[in-house]
């Protein structure tokens, strides 16, 4: 008993002695530029303004056109498209949308997460984005009516 007291006293001793630069770096995470921020949100925002200006017949086309797979997104789009419909049909036209909060994982994914008011409720919409060789893409975008 006394031994594996003494050896969890001198394990512990030796994980606080560890220097003060091993904690830095797990928080020296790569991150993406102020620029990619830039060029990822004007992606996400032509959607949001599509949203507003009534073009729900478009949104998932305009979102996921740009993406390399496309063609196998392609037939899911009316089901997406019917979805917003029913959200659309409940809440009413969407009035308009602002950046809630934005994270990221490395310097290639952005995830945005944007409320939108419609004429009875608020929306949350959640992009991911992911920097391809081309740009930033839309990777996930998907939406819900509870936060």
């Amino acid at each position: 008993m006394k031994k594996s007291v003494l050896a969890g006293a001198a394990f512990a001793a030796a994980v606080l002695a560890q220097p003060a630069a091993a904690a830095e770096d797990i928080l020296d995470l790569t991150r993406p530029t102020e620029a990619d921020y830039v060029e990822a949100t004007k992606v996400v925002e032509t959607i949001t303004q599509a949203l507003v200006a009534d073009k729900s017949g478009e949104v998932f086309d305009l979102a996921f056109s740009g993406s390399p797979l496309y063609p196998r997104i392609k037939p899911q789009i009316p089901n997406l498209n019917a979805q917003f419909s029913v959200s659309r049909s409940t809440y009413g036209k969407i009035q308009r949308c602002e950046k809630a909060e934005r994270s990221f994982s490395g310097s290639m994914v952005i995830r945005f997460k944007y409320l939108c008011q419609h004429e009875l409720f608020v929306t949350e919409w959640n992009f991911t984005m992911m920097k391809a060789n081309s740009g930033w893409m839309i990777a996930t975008m998907a939406f819900k009516d509870a936060s």
